[in-house]
């Protein structure tokens, strides 16, 4: 039977690829109690000769002798058992796992969501069943034959496997969901249950997996520093790459190491692209030939349809914030991506990463540049050259472009705060569009800054709040940038401020509401009544884009002083007096969002236009 005909149905490909990661990570042996929900795992663990399924059936002895099968062999063993009581069952041995620190991968079949709290047979919460005891819980995504789940699910028994064996060893559990038919049975062609037979010809390293049986994400590390033949490795990929890039997200802090990665890449002709939220961009940083400020217009300009895109990507920090840098990262699935964090998760929602780091980033980097200490340019120069002369070319136009606009804007609010930040200033950004607009608009100021912005889970929520919990601990000025919904959400935060005397300045961006969705798929559906009448442009305003100017005209806003900047020149004398002053400044930039949007859009266009005029 072909791989393609067995693996027909959805369930059974689900099965299939996660299966193969587990034996690619080293398990070698399954306990397996009997149940129907559970049939596709089981089925595939007895189709494969690599692993060993041993049939136990009461889940509470199972789980004891994969506990042994464990202890014995210092690899992790997994178990298999049906939804309901039967998962309860392997509470015990789990709880003695945890405690000795010994891996043990529990996987629990479930039922479906429509299926649970409706009376359904064998239905309960399994939802992190085993509390505090594991190392690890995933829900695991329903069924799909697509190959970015099946990527996805690939990626997930890796780090399944590496948080049952890593540093601290222990359980860890996986709950799936899975819907009917449960066995490979023939279904019907054009179902939601059948695998399309183009799936096998267009995504084969996602329903194959990886050649020479590497697993889909290798793991390394571990709390601290990394194994010397690691660093050594990541050395000789670097050597081996002829168009190597490093990729720098948010951080909480890049501080010493950072300094390092940037000399080392300029030492050896790497270009980095740094987010503002990196630690790398602004300040003295800045001086290092090897920052990329402009990375977002560079992916939009042509740049790569000249040089070729990267052949290496070694990411440090979160994934890409600009929307330009997330679109262009999935367009390099050929390349090698190496993804450096401090903890579990991957910071790779592409599933890109065939490597993840984990460790402390400066004892990398130091450990890194000992190890190229002989070695010259990485890759072509050339490569490391044009990205330095478009990053210039482009940087230079969005300036002289900003500079000649009369009429203030939230681009060009963002050009003039770069120039009126004074010195050692710390800089706390909001997520929705400022996080976005700072990336491409912030001029880059004379001396030292340091961009904050809640990147763990990226609400609005509370940005005010955090801002002057950041202003409190700082002995410079802090100035926070808020759009007008973020500033209603969190306006409570005004009198916190004055309670606890704060100095800091804001600048609202009000552009009337929430401005980012215009950006979305909805704004078009919502602009087109012939398609969906009045009522979803109705909802769309009333509901997303909630558009409530600010009650200021300046004077005061409850407890704090306002200024209405509505000129370039206005905000420039606003900002400059306002990170004098003590107290809570707030500085409104009163915006259209429709024009905003339109000269984010002619900016783009021209820098790309330049760059392809004067590209080599």
């Amino acid at each position: 039977m072909s791989a393609e005909s067995w693996h027909s149905t959805v369930n059974a490909l689900w099965a299939q690829a996660f299966v193969d990661e587990l034996i690619r990570c080293g398990v070698e042996v399954v306990c397996i109690s009997p149940g129907s929900r559970s049939t596709p795992l089981v089925v595939e663990c007895g189709r494969r000769d690599e692993i060993e399924d041993i049939s136990i059936v009461d889940e509470r002895s199972a789980g004891f002798f994969a506990l042994g099968c464990a202890k014995a062999t210092g690899r992790a063993a997994a178990l298999i058992c049906t939804s309901g009581t039967a998962a309860a069952n392997l509470y015990p041995a789990i709880c003695e796992a945890s405690a000795c620190g010994v891996g043990l991968l529990v996987l629990t079949a479930d039922r479906p969501r429509q299926l649970q709290g409706v009376g359904a047979s064998q239905a309960m919460d399994q939802l992190k069943l085993y509390g505090d005891h594991v190392r690890a819980f995933y829900q695991v995504g329903q069924p799909e034959a697509t190959a970015d789940k099946l990527r996805y699910l690939r990626g997930l028994a890796c780090r399944g496997v590496a948080a049952a064996s890593g540093a601290k060893p222990g359980p860890v559990h996986l709950n799936f969901s899975f819907r009917k038919p449960l066995a490979p049975v023939d279904v019907d062609r054009s179902g939601v249950d059948a695998v399309a037979a183009k799936l096998f010809d267009e995504a084969p390293l996602a329903v194959g997996g990886r050649s020479e049986g590497a697993p889909w994400l290798r793991i390394d590390g571990a709390d601290g520093g990394v194994e010397k033949q690691v660093v050594s490795e990541l050395r000789d990929r670097l050597v081996a790459a002829k168009r190597p890039i490093i990729f720098a997200g948010a951080v909480e802090s890049a501080e010493p190491w950072g300094f390092s990665l940037l000399e080392m890449a300029a030492d050896h002709r790497v270009p980095v692209i740094a987010e503002s939220t990196s630690g790398l961009r602004y300040g003295s940083s800045e001086a290092s030939p090897a920052v990329i400020t402009t990375g977002d217009l560079l992916v939009e300009s042509g740049l790569y349809d000249e040089l070729g895109t990267p052949d290496l990507v070694l990411r440090f920090g979160r994934a890409p914030i600009s929307w330009p840098m997330r679109r262009w990262m999935p367009q390099l699935r050929q390349a090698e991506h190496i993804v450096v964090s401090a903890g579990r998760e991957p910071q790779d929602p592409d599933q890109l990463a065939c490597w993840q780091i984990r460790c402390d980033a400066s004892r990398l980097v130091d450990d890194l540049i000992d190890e190229l200490d002989e070695d010259g340019p990485l890759g072509d120069d050339n490569w490391f050259q044009v990205h330095r002369r478009a990053d210039q070319q482009v940087r230079g136009h969005i300036a002289g472009q900003l500079s000649e606009e009369a009429t203030l804007s939230a681009p060009i609010a963002w050009h003039i705060l770069g120039e009126s930040l004074v010195a050692e200033a710390a800089l706390f950004v909001s997520s929705s569009m400022p996080i976005r607009d700072i990336e491409t608009f912030f001029a880059s100021p004379a001396s030292a800054v340091d961009v904050l912005a809640n990147r763990g889970v990226n609400g609005i929520d509370g940005v005010l709040s955090t801002g002057f919990g950041v202003a409190a601990r700082r002995d410079g000025p802090t100035v926070i940038v808020v759009g007008d919904v973020a500033f209603r959400h969190d306006i409570g935060a005004l009198l916190m401020a004055e309670q606890l005397d704060v100095d800091a300045t804001v600048m609202v961006i009000d552009n009337g509401g929430g401005a980012i969705f215009d950006y979305l798929p909805l704004a078009e559906l919502a602009d087109d009544p012939e398609r969906f009448g009045e009522t979803l442009g109705e909802v769309y305003e009333r509901h997303f884009r909630t558009p409530r100017r600010l009650p200021v005209g300046g004077g005061r806003f409850g407890p704090v002083e306002v200024e209405l900047a509505e000129t370039p020149g206005q905000l420039r004398d606003s900002l400059a007096t306002s990170q004098q002053r003590r107290g809570v400044q707030v500085v409104v930039v009163d915006t259209d969002a429709d024009a905003d949007r339109a000269l984010r859009r002619r900016v783009v266009e021209t820098a790309s236009q330049q760059w392809r005029e004067h590209a080599p």
